[in-house]
């Protein structure tokens, strides 16, 4: 069952969890946080509560011991457990709260005490931690007793639900050239993604004014990663400039990346006369290097590593580059020392090929480990 939920997914299983004979089975509630459908957005910071519903038949049941657990682990924090119905007078004790992402739980009932057949075992209650995300929640590690102290058939956990993913923002740098500053951001996955839109600052905590005349347009709903930049080029030498990125689903939510500083200097807008590439330092890597370049016209581009024998190690795709230097470990292309697969591989004296639009050169490293 899938909720959409304050600009996010909470997933609850609804799957029960079945025994043998005169058995215990539960599931989560279908009780949902408030939904940007009904106007009610839930803020960040904000609770909301999940009922475990039990079912068995009447009497059969005097404690449960479980776990829930949910992922990913950081979009809500647990706050507290309240016993419910399904055992009269029942008392419920919370255990391990240091685990992100796992909570363990014991309940029992009161003395004597019958179980219903039917109703609510807990009520949990947890709070919002991210403006957009998901959560899927299961359950472990449950066993059960009855009022002659005997276990209750063996009960089973659900299989983990898939989780639907949000916009997430991987990686965001700006980069200056003499076409002004570049804006580039990765995303390692999309869900109901509109768009993008760029906004820049004169001071980190000021007012944004958004650059692009029209949404920068997202990939919808995709699981695998991708590749967006922007051009500003109406800055000027002399000035500092604070960028982040801010993504809109279609149901018009937005949320933000990082924000970037940028300080734009006349070196940095000064077109450079060729394309360059430079030696890698250091020179041994050990395993790391960074490989150093100059561009003088917009490509795209890409370095590649050979050994000796001509075989390629290892493609680092660079990404649209404009014009400019790209010479610090920020900005530079980074070799790990792993092979396409992650490999590590051994010492020796490797070649790097770069090709950047109609631009190629060739340098020599040595790995040293």
């Amino acid at each position: 069952m899938y909720i959409k939920a304050f600009c996010w997914t909470l997933i609850l299983i609804l799957i029960p969890i079945l025994g043998a004979y005169a058995g215990l089975e539960l599931s989560f509630s279908d009780t949902t946080p408030p939904s940007p459908l009904t106007g009610d957005v839930l803020p960040v910071g904000g609770t909301f509560t999940i009922d475990v519903i039990a079912s068995a038949p009447v009497g059969t049941v005097a404690a449960v011991d479980f776990t829930v657990t949910w992922t990913p682990a950081n979009n809500v924090d647990y706050l507290d457990v309240s016993a419910g119905n399904f055992l009269p007078g029942g008392t419920t004790i919370g255990g391990d709260t240091n685990t992100p992402g796992s909570q363990a739980l014991a309940i029992a009932t009161g003395s004597g005490a019958n179980s219903l057949g039917l109703g609510v075992l807990v009520t949990l209650s947890f709070e919002k931690k991210v403006s957009k995300g998901s959560v899927s929640f299961d359950f472990g590690n449950i066993s059960a007793i009855n009022l002659s102290f005997q276990p209750v058939t063996p009960v089973n956990g659900i299989p983990s639900s898939d989780i639907t993913l949000p916009v997430v923002f991987s990686s965001l740098s700006a980069e200056v050239s003499p076409v002004g500053v570049t804006v580039v951001w990765h995303t390692s996955h999309e869900i109901d993604n509109a768009g993008f839109n760029v906004l820049r600052s004169v001071s980190e905590n000021g007012v944004y004014t958004k650059l692009n005349q029209r949404l920068i347009e997202g990939q919808g709903t995709s699981a695998i990663p991708h590749d967006y930049h922007y051009i500003d080029s109406a800055v000027s030498a002399g000035n500092t400039y604070y960028y982040k990125v801010e993504s809109l689903d279609l149901l018009g939510e937005k949320s933000s990346s990082k924000v970037v500083k940028v300080e734009v200097t006349e070196d940095a807008l000064r077109p450079p006369e060729r394309s360059e590439l430079g030696q890698n330092y250091p020179n041994p890597g050990n395993p790391d290097t960074w490989i150093p370049y100059v561009l003088s016209s917009d490509a795209e581009a890409e370095i590649e590593i050979y050994n000796m024998v001509g075989q390629l190690i290892r493609k680092l795709d660079l990404g649209y580059k404009s014009p400019g230097k790209y010479v610090s470990k920020d900005s530079a292309a980074h070799w790990d020392g792993r092979g396409s697969s992650g490999e590590e591989v051994p010492s020796g004296v490797y070649f790097y090929t770069m090709k950047a639009g109609s631009f190629i050169a060739t340098g020599k490293l040595v790995l040293v480990k």
